[in-house]
């Protein structure tokens, strides 16, 4: 046994050891544009902080020489301030290339289907890919953060609305959380609970929603954000396209100013305003 350890180590050695200097070379390029930007910051970095109080981080290809990923990123900045005040340590936004990423995000990338790009420290992590979306999810955790500390109450009142008929939490065990995290793994959670027109009748408005309760708020508000139009059948739609768990958390949601107080109206207002247009059009 002792020996046919010692050989399997002695055959895994070399590729342990290309792998280690491999990455090894990966983490030294990523610290050293780090610490370059860090201590040499750009004109358009220097500005970024002036005006929103911390720094943006990454490489210049998604800063200095992509206008567009700095204008998205203001515009979600002010459209989450209007609601309610956040504070954050730094935006980074992460390379799409696997070379120029952190150790931890490339152990994300290989191993996790899902992983928090949030932490408690307030770095906000986002991609070039879906980055507004992306943004205002993490802003909404950040404000989420915020509200349960001086309301512990708001948790408590959205969990009763991820209920079942029956009184039962709708959403994702502990274990399944891992099971629909890991790479591999997703096929032993319970394949009904990623049903998305299931999800979407029980007041879940994505199957990422369903993960837990904070999933479910930011998902929510995100998508409040994001594309409000979806929202026109849960509140206003007809007879059994409305959905009473949605109605249920966007109040919250407008109550505690994580969207806007007037987010209902205006869902109502976009409503009129289109069925107004229909009919000219048919007119």
């Amino acid at each position: 046994m002792k020996l046919c350890f010692k050989k399997i180590k002695q055959i895994l050695r070399p590729f342990l050891l290309s792998a280690l200097l491999f990455h090894g070379g990966t983490q030294t390029y990523y610290w050293l544009n780090h610490f370059y930007h860090w201590h040499m910051p750009s004109s358009k970095r220097i500005e970024f902080e002036r005006r929103y109080g911390f720094p943006i981080l990454g490489w210049s290809e998604d800063i200095e020489e992509n206008e567009a990923n700095l204008s998205l990123i203001a515009e979600v900045l002010e459209k989450e301030r209007k609601t309610r005040s956040f504070d954050l340590t730094s935006i980074r936004i992460k390379s799409n290339n696997y070379l120029k990423k952190p150790l931890w995000d490339q152990f994300a990338e290989l191993f996790l289907s899902a992983y928090p790009v949030y932490n408690l420290k307030g770095r906000a992590v986002v991609e070039s890919f879906n980055l507004a979306s992306i943004l205002h999810h993490e802003i909404k955790h950040v404000k989420i953060n915020d509200i349960t500390e001086s309301h512990p109450e708001f948790l408590k009142k959205w969990k009763e609305l991820a209920r079942g008929d029956n009184g039962e939490c709708l959403y994702l065990s502990y274990t399944e959380q891992v099971y629909v995290s890991v790479k591999g793994l997703e096929s032993l959670a319970d394949g009904k609970k990623q049903d998305f027109s299931k999800n979407r009748r029980l007041g879940f408005v994505s199957n990422y929603a369903r993960k837990n309760v904070y999933e479910d708020i930011a998902e929510l508000c995100t998508l409040a954000e994001i594309n409000p139009w979806e929202f026109h059948g849960w509140l206003f739609g007809a007879k059994g396209e409305e959905n009473e768990r949605i109605k249920g958390k966007v109040q919250l949601a407008q109550k505690y100013r994580l969207i806007r107080k007037d987010f209902t109206e205006l869902v109502r207002q976009e409503l009129v305003n289109s069925e107004r247009f229909a009919e000219n059009s048919n007119n």
